[in-house]
């Protein structure tokens, strides 16, 4: 009859004297597991077998500010002691994954959104992280001039028709196609020379979101000489 039985590892002593046990291995290593059994007439038997312990991936990620429809680059701070490891990115709006290291994404539409990192190293060992990110509205930029043709000196007036809903807008830059630019909201150009040009506004919000308008159809602004 069996009176005892044992259970030990190399370097940890006995963890177990339960017919069928489970344990956990705190570090990656290989321990050399010891069986012991005891009948009640002293006589003993042991057998040892060798338990290889891998490295568990960590996974972690650093992100960045996204604004919807800008592409931005996550950065992937995951480790593992020993071995390789395989990457699955899901960036939680439903437009599939990507294997890559530090993987490119744009949103496009603002909101928040769940990001999954899961790795799996070459032993099948694996590890997930998920982190949030709010993803901000870029401003909708146009405008509109007062007049699109006329004889130079032709001064146009702009009215900037930008609307953001995230927040104030903190600048923008109108480029009038002349060589000349203007900071102001709502600003009158006047164009010397006859020609052809293209205004360009940018605006930039508190979220750090930006957003440009480009009117250039070929005859858009032309200034006619009397």
């Amino acid at each position: 009859t069996l009176i005892s039985r044992s259970w030990s590892y190399s370097g940890g002593g006995i963890f177990s004297t339960s017919t069928n046990p489970s344990f956990t291995f705190s570090a990656p290593a290989t321990y050399t597991v010891q069986f012991i059994i005891e009948t009640n007439h002293g006589c003993k038997d042991t057998v040892s077998k060798s338990v290889e312990i891998f490295p568990n991936p960590l996974a972690n990620f650093t992100l960045p500010d996204f604004c919807e429809q800008q592409a931005n680059q996550l950065t992937n701070t995951s480790t593992l002691l020993s071995g390789t490891m395989t990457y699955n990115w899901d960036f939680g709006d439903l437009s599939g994954s990507s294997n890559l290291l530090n993987p490119s994404h744009s949103y496009l539409n603002p909101g928040p959104y769940l990001v999954l990192l899961t790795l799996t190293s070459d032993h099948n060992c694996k590890d997930t992280t998920a982190k949030s990110v709010l993803v901000k509205s870029i401003p909708t930029t146009d405008f509109s001039p007062d007049i699109t043709i006329g004889c130079a000196p032709l001064c146009v007036k702009f009215t900037n028709l930008t609307v953001n809903l995230n927040g104030p807008i903190t600048g923008y830059i109108w480029d009038f196609g002349d060589l000349t630019t203007s900071n102001d909201t709502n600003p009158t150009h006047c164009y010397t020379a006859a020609g052809t040009y293209t205004v360009k506004l940018k605006a930039s919000s508190t979220t750090t979101c930006s957003d440009e308008e480009i009117k250039s159809t070929v005859d858009y602004m032309i200034s006619k000489s009397q």
